[in-house]
């Protein structure tokens, strides 16, 4: 018990700062680099006492003569990752104020390799990542896709594949030259098979004015049309008749100023055809007007329907002498011969009869007529009548 009595006195050397601190070990001796020594050498202090009575300090101090062992110390096995550089150590022991840890540098140490980040694409269909993939392909084609992605090497591109096109074009007709030139100079000429000439009537009617498979129109403002104007414009679709080539007969249908049909009445009233009433009222509203070349000439027929056949015949019959006269304004050559009191004599045509008298055999003017039926049917020369009874088969 006089053991636990004893007063000691502590050491300095155990209670020295300095010597608390040299243990300590902060992050700032990992950076300054400075290593831990592998064997700590310790003061050795006594063992605790009981001090019950003691005024200051610790109730417990160290009993004397005994030694406490010292912990034994593992040295690092790999240097701290927050070491950058060398630092030279000292044996000085380092005192340091209680201050909070300052903040990890911001810069990469030059000694060290940084690492650039790639970048992940993520793909729902399990394909490789364009970096893994560029580095599949061929060293030649790994900078391809970023070489156009250059505005400047795009335009390049465009231009320089317009030019290969240029290029081929002239090539190709340069050596077309060449071989033009290897036979001689001389180009061969090759005849086309001649058409047949019902190919080129139908080339040529269809540039035409006039049609000849169906009919045209001519129309005439009832209001102020004279018998004059009708004759010119007759004369006028003759002549381009003729200048067309037109084959046979071409049929007119003749309109008011509102494209509708012309009562035959009407018609001979505006063109002045002095038809003698009684005959006049045995025929039809409708009729057609055909203009055929004949011999270089354009010469009018006229297609008109009866009423009643017995009455139109009858009443013909009674005034056939003055036919000529009557149907003048539809002579295009003005002619001078006599119209009246004009004999008509039987002819056939297609084994069908007919009837004509001359007006002007220097002309080739005359009037042929045929009765079909309820058509009656008027030429102003022989082949006029013979072409509208080709082309209607009356």
């Amino acid at each position: 018990m006089d053991w636990f009595k004893t007063k000691k006195s502590v050491s300095e050397s155990t209670a020295s700062p300095e010597h608390l601190l040299s243990l300590v070990r902060t992050m700032e001796d990992d950076i300054a680099g400075r290593e831990i020594p592998t064997e700590i050498t310790k003061p050795v202090e006594p063992l605790v006492t009981f001090r019950p009575d003691a005024a200051v300090g610790a109730p417990f101090f160290a009993a004397p003569g005994v030694a406490i062992p010292a912990e034994p110390q593992t040295a690092p096995t790999e240097s701290s990752p927050f070491l950058t550089e060398a630092v030279e150590t000292t044996n000085e022991p380092v005192v340091e104020s209680p201050t909070f840890d300052p903040p990890l540098p911001t810069t990469a140490p030059e000694n060290v390799p940084q690492r650039e980040s790639e970048a992940v694409a993520f793909t729902t269909d399990h394909q490789p990542s364009a970096p893994a993939f560029q580095a599949s392909m061929p060293r030649i084609f790994r900078g391809l896709p970023g070489l156009f992605q250059d505005r400047r090497i795009r335009i390049i591109s465009i231009v320089a594949v317009i030019l290969l096109f240029a290029a081929l074009g002239a090539g190709g007709y340069f050596w077309w030259q060449s071989t033009q030139s290897s036979n001689g100079g001389s180009e061969v000429k090759v005849e086309s098979p001649k058409m047949p000439e019902t190919t080129l009537r139908a080339e040529s009617q269809s540039q035409a004015k006039y049609l000849t498979a169906q009919p045209n129109v001519l129309s005439f403002d009832t209001e102020t049309v004279t018998a004059d104007q009708i004759k010119s414009a007759l004369l006028q679709a003759g002549l381009t008749i003729q200048k067309d080539g037109l084959p046979g007969a071409v049929e007119f249908l003749i309109r008011d100023q509102k494209l509708n049909p012309l009562a035959f009445s009407r018609f001979a009233y505006l063109a002045k055809l002095n038809v003698p009433a009684e005959l006049l009222g045995t025929l039809d509203e409708p009729f057609s007007l055909y203009i055929f070349i004949d011999d270089g000439r354009p010469r009018v027929a006229l297609l008109a329907y009866a009423k009643d056949a017995a009455a139109f015949e009858a009443e013909l019959k009674k005034n056939e002498k003055n036919l000529a006269a009557a149907l003048e304004p539809l002579f295009l050559d003005v002619t001078t011969a006599p119209k009246t009191n004009l004999a008509f004599r039987d002819g056939t045509y297609l084994e069908r009869p007919v009837r004509f008298t001359n007006v002007d055999a220097s002309l080739g003017l005359s009037i042929d007529y045929a009765v079909r039926g309820r058509q009656w049917i008027i030429g102003t020369s022989k082949d006029s009548l013979r072409s509208v009874l080709d082309k209607t088969g009356l």
